[in-house]
């Protein structure tokens, strides 16, 4: 399961404000940064596949290439990360167990 919390700085305490099943596969969390910089939430990290998800938003799915000689039936599992952030955009490099590195970026609007 993944669960978002919420620091109620009023109150001082943790609220838990979301909770939504995760595939079995799903092995890394990496945050999106908020306001001004990106539209927030998490990406889930899943064998073949990554998952963006925010609580008062839908999920968005997008598959990973594979190599060649990587069969079909097992995906890359993924072991590191890295976000570079600017005033105009934003980006992710994540590297998988063979040594490759993918760029992944989310399109967004301010509202």
């Amino acid at each position: 399961m993944l669960v978002f919390y919420e620091m109620d700085l009023g109150l001082n305490h943790v609220v838990r404000k979301y909770s939504t099943p995760v595939e079995n596969t799903a092995h890394m969390l990496i945050p999106v940064p908020g306001e001004p910089y990106g539209p927030s939430g998490v990406l889930v990290v899943c064998e073949g596949f990554i998952i963006y998800k925010k609580a008062d938003h839908d999920e968005r799915e997008c598959m990973i290439p594979i190599r060649n000689d990587q069969s079909e039936g097992r995906g890359a599992f993924f072991n590191c990360y890295s976000n570079y952030t600017t005033k105009d955009l934003f980006f992710f490099l994540i590297s998988n167990e063979y040594g490759d590195i993918f760029k992944v970026s989310l399109d967004f609007t301010n509202n």
